[in-house]
């Protein structure tokens, strides 16, 4: 007689073991990136472009993802208030190589399996980065602190009795 039912319980135990990988591999990839040049930081939200776009009006290259997110709620360019439109966006590959060498580059140490890890592990291919995610958010038995509704139906049971 609960409200969730078990399959749901554990859908939900595993997408936010999911989330809190993925936050905590971006975490480590911020971390292992450190002061990327200038010119491959965002001039709106200070962050590493992924995929740079130059703004025709302007010519200030931006993250696209960033610019999406600014043109649905102003259709204009930040940077001169000039009307934009997201087909004006020109892309810049030859600075999206860049930052992908940047990037490839600080990853790869970390990437490097430590001595005694490989496919016996079954940790092949799997960055020592992201390693310990499973001791830092529980195992895959789902006994952790992230099982949010664990005890759900104890307290059910205890307010009904």
């Amino acid at each position: 007689r609960s409200l969730v039912t078990a399959d749901e319980i554990a859908a939900f135990n595993a997408t936010s073991k999911r989330i809190a990988a993925e936050l905590l591999a971006r975490e480590r990839e911020e971390e292992l990136m450190g002061e990327a040049p200038e010119e491959f930081m965002d001039p709106i939200m200070q962050t590493l472009m992924l995929d740079p776009v130059k703004l025709p009006s302007s010519g200030v290259i931006v993250d696209r993802k960033v610019i999406v997110r600014h043109l649905m709620t102003d259709p204009h360019d930040p940077f001169n208030r000039a009307p934009l439109d997201q087909d004006d966006l020109v892309d810049v590959p030859a600075l999206k190589e860049q930052i992908e060498q940047y990037r490839a580059a600080c990853l790869a140490p970390s990437l490097a399996l430590p001595p005694g890890l490989g496919s016996e592990a079954g940790t092949e291919g799997v960055p020592p980065a992201l390693a310990d995610v499973e001791e830092t958010i529980g195992g895959e038995d789902g006994a952790s602190g992230n099982d949010l509704l664990s005890g759900y139906d104890d307290e059910e049971e205890d307010e009904s009795g």
